[in-house]
């Protein structure tokens, strides 16, 4: 279950609190430049083992992570993030996360770092559903002098609510908007005090590029007849090797990754299209209508015509 708060933000900050200017300018940033614009707010939570797909930015993403632990990648990087931690993704790097163990709650920022910027609606694609325009990607100020992605980890979850649950309360109001800033603008001096300009060294390697090519192979074509030795010698490995690799990064094999898709996509097609079952499992890659009954009753827990008509 998740909530949308959504700011489109017209006044200008005329002034933030002395402290936190303090710690922007101790970390060498140019403090008269930031000036943050909040283009989405979104709290919400995953159930354990959710994979989400792989998907581009065109602003950053300010996420704090409040209960649970998941494991995000950016890039050729892998955070295991888990409560009190922080990160920031930065536009133009694909990027996904999955939940490893207990229900994942976390707060998400969708945020420029000055005002005037096109605002860009939705503020992400996801990469097999739509196409990324880069041109329209919100780059990190070279002024900002951060490297992204940005990681802090521990920090005291106390600390972080006194801001996280006022900001989803601001208004559009001149006096909200001023309030939403400063509030955010504190939650950034938060960040930037948890790691000291350095965050925790992530994980990544060849076993991480290979899981990331594969996975987007499979969202762009997971409707299409895939031979998992195929893809192996595709990507010139085993399928043993494959297999291991892409079950460490996202808790399942490749094939149980693509039944997956299949599946969530056909719930999608039956509760609101007018296909019947056969129709909407040949649509998703199977062939067989049996089969694919059986197996949405098994990994979904009810059957395919209970589905159809039911959003």
């Amino acid at each position: 279950m998740s909530r949308l708060y959504f700011r489109k933000s017209k006044a200008e900050a005329s002034e933030t609190g002395s402290a936190v200017l303090a710690l922007i300018m101790r970390k060498k940033i140019k403090a008269e430049l930031v000036n943050p614009r909040i283009n989405l707010l979104w709290a919400g939570w995953w159930k354990p083992g959710y994979v989400e797909q792989g998907r581009y930015l065109y602003d950053h993403e300010l996420v704090v992570f409040t209960s649970g632990k998941s494991r995000v990648v950016v890039g050729e990087q892998a955070f295991t993030c888990s409560r009190g931690d922080i990160l920031i993704i930065p536009p133009g790097v694909r990027h996904w996360t999955r939940a490893l163990d207990e229900r994942v709650e976390r707060y998400c920022f969708h945020f420029d770092w000055v005002h005037g910027l096109p605002e860009v609606r939705p503020p992400f694609v996801y990469e097999a559903a739509g196409r990324y325009v880069r041109s329209c990607c919100k780059r990190t100020p070279k002024w900002l002098s951060i490297k992204m992605p940005l990681y802090s980890p521990g920090i005291s979850l106390q600390r972080l609510l006194q801001f996280l649950h006022p900001l989803t309360k601001c208004d559009n109001s001149p006096e909200g908007v001023l309030r939403q800033r400063g509030l955010f603008l504190q939650l950034l001096a938060e960040l930037l005090s948890g790691t000291g300009g350095k965050g925790r060294k992530p994980r990544g390697g060849k076993s991480l590029r290979l899981v990331q090519s594969l996975k987007q192979r499979i969202e762009s074509d997971y409707r299409l007849p895939l031979s998992m030795n195929s893809m192996a010698a595709e990507f010139k490995v085993t399928p043993v090797h494959m297999a291991r690799a892409f079950r460490t990064h996202v808790g399942m094999s490749p094939l149980e990754y693509v039944h997956r898709l299949r599946l969530e996509e056909a719930c999608r097609l039956l509760s609101s299209s007018a296909m019947n079952v056969s129709e909407v499992a040949m649509s998703v890659g199977f062939d067989d209508a049996n089969y694919f009954s059986r197996l949405f009753r098994k990994k979904m827990g009810m059957s395919p015509s209970s589905v159809v008509g039911n959003p």
